[in-house]
């Protein structure tokens, strides 16, 4: 389990040492494919500790079934990116114990359901890496290539 006040990594980490979560919610699986490889399925999760929601791509399929709404789930050799964890075929996630129970406090759920703000996400360190946001936005003008208005009006977004 994580330590309350441990910082996020500033760069995409190997987490070898498990972390018991409890599962809020699971998106159905969608599939991709980038060019010149073969489709594949992924699908998102958003899970919580204690103290601390988590975003989870998770790109192994076949552990769809472990990730049910208020599961108590173990995962380990996950990689962590500020709140976004993801899990591939090398990571483990199991049930945990019968016994693993996560009170999860009411404003960890809201916090959970409620959409990042534009504004605070602007506001964030400029000297770390970008931050994911899924979601949906209303595209209300191409600035450039890779910068996007959004409605409402908000700052400019920047799209890598």
């Amino acid at each position: 389990m994580q330590a309350p006040n441990q910082v996020a990594p500033r760069r995409p980490t190997l987490q070898k040492d498990p972390i018991t979560v409890v599962v809020l919610k699971a998106t159905d699986p969608i599939e991709y494919e980038f060019p010149g490889q073969r489709k594949k399925k992924v699908f998102l999760a958003t899970v919580a500790t204690s103290n601390q929601v988590f975003q989870v791509k998770v790109l192994n399929i076949k552990l769809k079934k472990e990730f049910k709404q208020k599961n108590v789930i173990t995962m380990s050799g996950y990689i962590r990116y500020k709140n976004v964890l993801e899990i591939n075929e090398r990571s483990v996630v199991q049930n945990a114990p019968d016994d693993r129970r996560i009170a999860v406090p009411d404003d960890i759920w809201i916090r959970a359901k409620t959409p990042p703000k534009i504004r605070d996400l602007c506001q964030e360190d400029p000297g770390n890496l970008p931050t994911i946001v899924s979601g949906l936005f209303l595209l209300q003008k191409v600035i450039s290539s890779h910068s996007f208005s959004c409605s409402p009006p908000t700052p400019e977004i920047n799209c890598f």
